[in-house]
């Protein structure tokens, strides 16, 4: 297996196990010195693993079983790493990819250095360990892990820059800007990729001379234009390869090692050369793309109902908890399943079979360089028997050597059956811009018709289609009027016993009503506190509805009830805080400071609206605030300090108005607003405004 497809898989775990809680004991996953512990007894025992299987390997001398056992060891890395990950939440504590793919990295290192001993032995090649291991790393991996850390910068930078609601996942707009800007960062840096890759690779313009100029008229031949034809050094073995990289004609480089064109006829080389350049001139790179923009489109549509099935086969969640919540301790771990199946079908069948057939096309431009189909074919049996691979050797991207000699063949006695295979890749090609276009469309008819999102952005809409929902459904309406009295037991069952697309939407229509009043929000909080044992099937959401419902339970009303003190404060609190200290969101260190204030902890209270304040300075958007948000906050944090000083006792400063005579003397210098006036809306806990 090539480095490539495992370096995917293993983004996928890390993606979809960065929001789930980890399988086991949190103290484990969140001991700092366990982690060098747990990483270095697995190196060890990756070490002696490889070790051992390699040696193995190497007796037996059998190209087919190295590949065996190194499948068998990637699968392992990828089961342990997963492991890792669901189990112990490494990368629910390191959301970074950089740091979080360290652990399969290091064992990926670990595998190659062992291998070398077998690849050694089997091929007749002076590989040392360290030549291997920067071989697999520099040509097998290294083109993905450089874009990595720019992931990683942009999900920072949208952090600083206070950005990411620009990218928020239930709006139209959002979800095409991240559409858009993901495709566009990908392009750039596919484009420019061959910039570093040449430098970091070593590669060096090919000598002056007859072999350089008889390539360059071959280039000009085909109507390929090439920025250059290039040395491909291999230090610390034998490599018998070329390859075409970049995909605009002015960073596009065909590279050839050094043992290529040392060991290699010339007339042979030229037919590899015609092959590199029949991957350009038919852009297969591009085809590539397209291939991978629709395989990530088609997993985000089917993910959820592959996992929907999947999740009953492992185990039932426990009682009361929804399938998928964040309480379920296997949800995030499905998901990350669903999707791997999802990706190891496409790229391991579909993108294999549209591989072999872009190969098998380049191996018809090599023959047409070489003037005779029997001449490519010949060279693929030299390149084979100088790389000491097998002639019948499988591979999931080419077929074997063989199988592309007797196409030649074929070729060579019926040209029609070329001119065949061309037209079958168009049609391909074809097919796959169609299903793009397709899903696309298919996606954006069901967002921007889909009622649960046209509706939420006017909170007069919500109310009118909510009211129509519930004459519709009786049970939904009933199960509201009762929430609204207190009981919750009916509204909960019907939340437990719907569907998840209808449980989403009455989610997002409670959520959007809440930002209008916050008086009218405590009125109907028993909706939100329905959701509280349950889950959306979306952890923003549930997160939302937590923040929102803790809020207006405790700054909603002048007099919290000790059964709203009890869920705010001993059940929403500690989660509220952990999510406050990791996002320093100005909302949030205002809700967890309502909540310590309505329970009398006026002193952590001050401590949490002073975060508040800092954070709100610091926001970038702080300024588009209006005067008001600011001021709430700097009430709140003065009356808490007023209440810890033992003083004369103040109420929370609300968002609506007070009278003057309840309102905490001000040592800022910001003034008050005059009796009367009507502040700004309060925010939502956890959304920016």
């Amino acid at each position: 297996m090539s480095g490539l497809l495992p370096l995917i898989f293993a983004l996928v775990i890390a993606e979809t196990s960065a929001e789930a809680l980890p399988l086991f004991h949190p103290a484990l996953a969140w001991n700092r010195w366990w982690w060098p512990l747990v990483l270095g007894l697995s190196f060890v025992f990756w070490l002696g693993l490889s070790e051992g299987s390699a040696r193995l390997v190497a007796r037996g001398k059998s190209w087919r079983a190295m590949q065996v056992t190194d499948l068998a060891l990637q699968a392992g890395i990828l089961g342990w790493y997963a492991l890792l990950c669901y189990g112990w939440g490494w990368s629910h504590q390191y959301r970074n990819f950089c740091v979080s793919l360290a652990p399969w990295l290091g064992a990926q290192l670990v595998l190659w250095w062992c291998m070398a001993v077998a690849v050694r032995s089997i091929t007749g090649h002076p590989w040392s360990r360290f030549a291997r291991v920067m071989y697999q790393l520099r040509f097998g991996v290294l083109p993905v892990l450089i874009i990595l850390p720019f992931f990683d910068l942009g999900a920072w930078l949208a952090r600083t820059l206070d950005i990411e609601r620009w990218y928020t996942p239930d709006t139209p707009g959002g979800i095409l800007l991240t559409a858009l800007s993901i495709q566009g960062f990908l392009l750039v840096v596919l484009t420019l990729l061959p910039i570093p890759l040449m430098w970091l690779w070593g590669a060096k313009p090919l000598p002056a001379g007859p072999l350089a100029q008889q390539m360059q008229a071959i280039c000009q031949r085909l109507g390929v234009r090439v920025a250059g034809l290039l040395r491909w050094p291999v230090p610390g073995g034998k490599v018998y390869n070329a390859a075409v990289v970049g995909m605009v004609p002015r960073l596009r480089y065909v590279l050839f090692t050094d043992d290529l064109v040392r060991d290699l006829p010339p007339e042979e080389l030229t037919a590899v050369l015609g092959h590199e350049l029949g991957h350009a001139r038919h852009g297969h790179l591009w085809l590539y793309f397209l291939f991978a923009t629709l395989a990530v489109l088609t997993v985000t549509q089917i993910q959820g109902p592959v996992a929907e099935i999947i999740r009953p086969w492992l185990s039932e969640p426990p009682p009361g908890v929804t399938p998928f919540s964040p309480q379920d301790p296997l949800g995030g771990m499905v998901k990350g399943l669903a999707a791997l199946l999802l990706l190891a079908l496409q790229w391991r069948l579909l993108f294999g079979y549209i591989s072999r057939a872009c190969e098998r096309q380049a191996d018809l431009a090599g023959a047409e360089v070489a003037g005779d189909a029997l001449v490519m074919g010949q060279a693929l049996k030299s390149v084979a028997r100088l790389a000491g691979q097998p002639e019948n050797a499988p591979s999931w991207r080419h077929y074997t050597i063989a199988a592309r000699v007797a196409f030649l063949q074929r070729v060579h006695a019926d040209p029609d059956l070329g001119a065949h295979h061309h037209r079958q890749v168009a049609s391909m090609r074809n097919l796959l811009v169609a299903l793009c276009f397709a899903v696309a469309a298919a996606w954006a008819v069901n967002f921007w018709f889909n009622p649960d999102v046209v509706t939420m952005r006017d909170p007069s809409q919500v109310r009118q289609a909510l009211g129509a929902w519930a004459d519709a459904d009786p049970d939904l309406g009933a199960a509201l009027a009762k929430a609204d009295q207190g009981d919750v037991r009916t509204l909960s069952a019907w939340v437990n016993r719907t569907n998840d697309l209808e449980r989403q939407r009455l989610a997002r229509w409670l959520l959007a009503l809440t930002v209008e009043d916050t008086r009218a929000a405590y009125r109907h909080r028993h909706r939100l506190r329905a959701f509280l044992c349950l889950s959306t099937g979306e952890q923003d959401w549930d997160q939302d509805i937590e923040n929102t419902f803790a809020y207006v339970a405790v700054a909603g009303t002048d007099q919290p009830t000790a059964i709203d003190l009890t869920i705010a404060h001993g059940q929403l609190l500690p989660r509220l805080e952990e999510r406050a200290r990791r996002s320093e969101h100005h909302a949030l260190w205002d809700t967890v400071g309502c909540i310590r204030f309505a329970k009398g902890e006026y002193t952590l209270a001050a401590e949490n609206f002073t975060r508040a304040v800092e954070s709100l300075a610091k926001s970038k958007n702080a300024a588009q605030l209006p005067a008001e948000q600011r001021l709430l906050y700097r009430r709140r944090q003065e009356a808490a300090r007023t209440n810890a000083a033992d003083g004369p006792p103040v109420p929370l400063p609300k968002d609506w108005p007070e009278p003057v005579s309840q309102r905490p003397a001000m040592t800022t210098l910001v003034p008050a607003p005059a009796t009367g006036t009507t502040p700004a809306p309060v925010v939502a806990p956890g959304t920016t405004p």
